[in-house]
């Protein structure tokens, strides 16, 4: 299944600076408050990456990861439209 998909069905909410948004408020951001939601996610998958040998992933896990791809996959679409406007205004 796509990613936003995912989103689209289970509701993804990310905590912003202006409250809490949806996947479709992502595109919408700065970039800059985009690598905020970013650096928070990744934070939260690093303290709950404590890797156990004998239990499975939780689904809070594959949540944070899904999140996180979105999330940096937005950053990266707006990474190369900056990059485009700038090689056309050359």
């Amino acid at each position: 299944m796509n990613i936003f998909e995912v989103a689209t069905k289970l509701k993804f909410r990310y905590n912003a600076t202006k409250g809490t948004i949806s996947t479709e408020d992502l595109w919408d951001l700065k970039l800059e408050d985009l690598d905020k939601i970013a650096k928070g996610l990744n934070k939260q998958i690093k303290e709950g990456d404590e890797e156990s040998f004998i239990t499975k992933r939780t689904t809070a896990n594959t949540v944070l990861d899904t999140k996180f791809e979105i999330v940096k996959h937005v950053i990266s679409f707006k990474l190369e439209e900056k990059e485009k406007r700038v090689l056309a205004a050359q």
